[in-house]
This record gives structure tokens, C-alpha cells and sequence, in this order.
């Protein structure tokens, strides 16, 4: 019987989820343009880079009365 220590384990779950978000950037990449973060979507629109407080709270304030 192998025997896996608990550093092995960490490494090996590491290495999974380093996995599974470079899978997820790719998607993100191909699939919506994003090329950076930080990248938000509010219906459809795309907002780049820092946005600042006020920007975002009227950007989802806005978006909310469309629905």
C-alpha cells in the first residue's frame, strides 16, 4: 500500500484548482473578450479595469429598474 502524505495531498489539490481556474480564464477569454481583472458584466455591458463606486452602484442601479 502507497502511502500519500498530507503535503503531497496539498499539492495535488492545489494543482487541481490552479487547474480548473486556468480552464475558467480560458472560457472567459474565448467566450466573453476578457482580457484582464478586473472585467464586470451588467446585462451585457462590459466594464474594464477599476471601476469606481458610484460607476458600478448606477450601472446596477440602472440595470435593476430594466427588469
Amino acid at each position: 500500500m502507497v502511502s500519500i502524505g498530507p503535503l503531497s495531498t496539498c499539492w495535488f489539490l492545489i494543482n487541481q484548482i490552479l487547474d480548473g481556474l486556468n480552464k475558467f480564464t480560458f472560457q472567459a477569454r474565448e467566450d466573453f473578450n476578457v482580457e484582464g481583472t478586473p472585467t464586470f458584466f451588467v446585462n451585457g455591458k462590459k466594464f474594464t479595469g477599476a471601476q469606481s463606486v458610484e460607476v458600478m452602484r448606477a450601472t446596477i442601479e440602472e440595470a435593476s429598474k430594466a427588469h
